[in-house]
């Protein structure tokens, strides 16, 4: 069973915003679309 560590907001064109886990902590985009994320991408939901 995979476990989800992560989340993040989705702003739209395939991106997302997240608290960065690496060095510096910072909040930044990333691309669904492609990378590691488009691999381990697991759900989403609309808060409306």
């Amino acid at each position: 069973m995979d476990v989800i560590g992560h989340c993040g907001i989705y702003i739209g064109d395939g991106e997302f915003i997240h608290a960065s886990s690496g060095s510096g902590y910072c909040v930044k985009t990333s691309t669904l679309l492609s990378g590691s994320y488009y691999n381990r991408y697991a759900t989403a939901r609309r808060l409306i």
